[in-house]
């Protein structure tokens, strides 16, 4: 009885511990992550994803992830994420002046929901800048 006691407790240390880990790393990552139910509506947000959206944990959760982007088009992208599970389909919105990619993936679990689905969010702003400087200075080689 000590012994299974004792490797008992010795999981649960461990699990702790991993859950610990796994913790940090989404709430210190740059990406903004939000775990989506089956119907688009949000289940949890790391920090980064909070700050993009200018919304708070507790009124995020619960709501259509659509309607915290703000953008129609995030529907379509859920749509087409849950009829392609486990595929990934991007989109670029303006959030608060900057331009975040947000990349959905759904994957099947085994819940009364079938899905939940992840939503990565990346500011791009500086890489659309930079991609637009690129296609400006390619242009003006060509008309030379």
């Amino acid at each position: 009885m000590a012994l299974a006691t004792s490797r008992l407790n010795s999981t649960i240390n461990a699990r702790t511990h991993e859950l610990t880990e796994v913790s940090v790393l989404l709430a210190y990552m740059h990406e903004g992550l939000a775990v989506l139910d089956a119907w688009g509506n949000v289940k949890v947000l790391n920090a980064a994803a909070i700050h993009m959206l200018g919304t708070t944990f507790d009124d995020a959760v619960g709501k259509p992830f659509a309607d915290l982007v703000g953008d129609n088009r995030v529907r379509g992208l859920l749509k087409g994420a849950l009829e392609a599970p486990a595929k990934r389909q991007s989109l670029d919105v303006a959030l608060g002046g900057r331009v975040v990619s947000i990349s959905t993936t759904f994957v099947p679990v085994a819940d009364e929901g079938g899905h939940t689905g992840m939503a990565v969010l990346q500011d791009v702003t500086e890489l659309r800048a930079l991609q637009m400087m690129q296609q400006a200075s390619g242009l003006a080689a060509v008309t030379r």
